[in-house]
């Protein structure tokens, strides 16, 4: 997943009205880590370096630092323990 992809912007219609814009890399982003919870809920032994894998990402810590501050928590706090 590439970092200069949230340079653009997509319009946000309610009712025909144009009420914003959302920058599509943000919605990216929100769907891969929403993405990356289901992954961590769902199999206990996967690394965060194979969630990031799974999603995209060509490096974890950047996978680790973008969950990080869209999350409030490293995924290594998501990963379940068994």
């Amino acid at each position: 997943m590439s970092r200069g992809m949230t340079e653009a912007v997509m319009p946000v219609r309610l009712g025909g009205r144009l009420i914003g814009f959302v920058m599509i890399g943000q919605v990216r982003i929100e769907m891969a880590l929403d993405k990356a919870d289901e992954y961590f809920r769902n199999d206990a032994g996967m690394r965060v370096s194979e969630v990031a894998s799974r999603l995209g990402f060509d490096d974890p810590l950047y996978f680790s630092r973008l969950y990080r501050k869209h999350r409030g928590v490293p995924p290594s706090r998501r990963v379940r323990r068994t």
